[in-house]
């Protein structure tokens, strides 16, 4: 009533907040109370309990709460975080809560966030054996990788090893590989990152964490994508699928089908490619991922010659990038790509004429981009919004033969793919054609079969 403690309502959730000048009043006059620091201690308990909760619920279907949670309370947290990090003897918490919040952070693509917390839980001048010291050093290292700080990035690598061979544990080793591996990746050196990010996620199945293995599983994937070894990588996105798809995971499984069609797009199969991209992007769109899906749509439109659309793509990645911290994450092996679209769609269309399309993307807001990048309109030539809905050359292929009544195992051999991905193919056309069933897909297939016939 007296207008000191403010409620609001938000989404079903009824949250209180002070003005931040009576905020700064009462925490003076807590200051001098001889339970302050047992007060904030109290406060920082519970909201480490809590991102803690979040990383185990990490890979089920509470994530997109848990991320609209943690947004929200991004100001108690960080409050708890910087208690931690300015008492002594409380380092640990702060290590602690930093490795449970990195997910959140890279879904958001808030990759300044995650560097500065990091960088500061880490300075801290306690010097115990804190096994979550290895989280943060092996994610400092690939944020400082990611930006091109690969000497600092080496010697965060060293440091996790020192202190994971004197915890001896599975857990610890298998994290200073990761970040090893991941720190390889992005000096080009694939064999040897590969062979560590294989160490790794054999160590995270015998310590039988489920997060840590889809970690594993996502870089290494990335991993293999650049390499050149397609099959594999291929091998790590299916399986993240078949971990992320049944508990209605969103981050990782949008990772894995950005992956795949940046595979996609390798192996020229360009409407696969941009069918895996816009499923990534339908699922997750924050900012990194949205970064990571844009950027390649912009490559495949300028292989169209589909020119203005590339530009204003290439624009809107820009962007994206821009907020996350750099373009490409600071993975130089995929510049060429954007160079070939970028020049190539420049040399089409006119440098003025490409600007104005890269300046209209690169101003959009984040919504708009999206929507703009969802629009698979523009990518069939004469389409119309009455017209049926666009197959991929293999969701083509796919139909004819569940037509010609062959099973999804039948299938994989048939195509020489996986029976996962068979199944998938399967389940994407029922989707797109909005079937519940095989003999559908097969009396469509037919009737479009005899119209084509009648139209020659």
């Amino acid at each position: 009533e007296k207008s000191i403690l403010i409620r609001e309502e938000i989404d079903g959730t009824v949250r209180y907040h002070l003005l931040d000048l009576l905020r700064e009043y009462g925490r003076e006059k807590a200051e001098f109370s001889n339970d302050y620091v047992e007060l904030r201690r109290r406060h920082r308990d519970w909201f480490e309990a809590l991102v803690v909760r979040a990383e185990a619920e990490w890979i089920s279907d509470r994530q997109a709460a848990w991320i609209a949670r943690l947004g929200r309370e991004q100001h108690n947290v960080y409050d708890a975080l910087e208690f931690s990090i300015s008492t002594a003897g409380e380092a640990r918490s702060a290590t602690r809560m930093v490795g449970a919040l990195y997910r959140f952070w890279l879904s958001g693509g808030l990759l300044v966030q995650a560097r500065y917390w990091t960088d500061r839980a880490l300075n801290t001048d306690d010097r115990e054996l804190d096994p979550f010291r290895v989280d943060v050093l092996a994610i400092d290292a690939v944020n400082h990788a990611m930006q091109g700080e690969l000497e600092r990035a080496q010697a965060l690598v060293d440091e996790s090893w020192l202190l994971a061979n004197a915890l001896a544990d599975v857990r610890s080793r298998g994290l200073a590989a990761w970040g090893d591996g991941y720190v390889d990746t992005f000096r080009g050196n694939f064999d040897t990152a590969t062979a560590k990010l294989e160490s790794a996620l054999t160590l995270f199945r015998l310590d039988e964490n489920l997060l840590h293995v889809v970690i594993g599983l996502d870089t290494l994937g990335i991993a293999y994508f650049l390499s050149g070894a397609l099959d594999r990588s291929v091998e790590c996105n299916e399986e993240t699928l078949a971990i992320t798809v049944p508990a209605n995971e969103v981050m990782f499984q949008a990772f894995a089908l950005g992956t795949l069609g940046l595979v996609g797009w390798l192996r020229g199969e360009l409407d696969d490619a941009r069918d895996y991209l816009t499923r990534s992007l339908r699922i997750l769109d924050a900012p990194m991922n949205s970064a990571w899906c844009i950027e390649p749509l912009a490559w495949i439109a300028a292989a169209q010659r589909d020119w203005k659309n590339s530009a204003i793509l290439l624009g809107a990645a820009a962007m994206y990038w821009q907020k996350v911290g750099g373009r490409l994450a600071g993975l130089p092996g995929l510049s060429p790509h954007h160079d070939t679209a970028a020049e190539t769609a420049r040399r089409a269309m006119g440098k003025s004429a490409f600007d104005k399309s890269f300046r209209n993307g690169f101003v959009m807001s984040e919504s708009e981009a999206v929507a703009y990048a969802l629009d698979e309109r523009r990518s069939v030539p004469g389409s119309s919004s009455t017209e049926a809905p666009h197959l991929t050359r293999r969701e083509q292929q796919v139909a004819e033969l569940v037509a010609r009544g062959l099973t999804n195992r039948a299938i994989a051999e048939h195509l020489v793919i996986s029976l996962r991905t068979a199944q998938g193919h399967v389940e994407h056309v029922l989707t797109k054609l909005g079937f519940t069933s095989r003999a559908q897909i097969a009396a469509w297939f037919v009737s479009t079969e005899q119209e084509t016939d009648s139209r020659g």
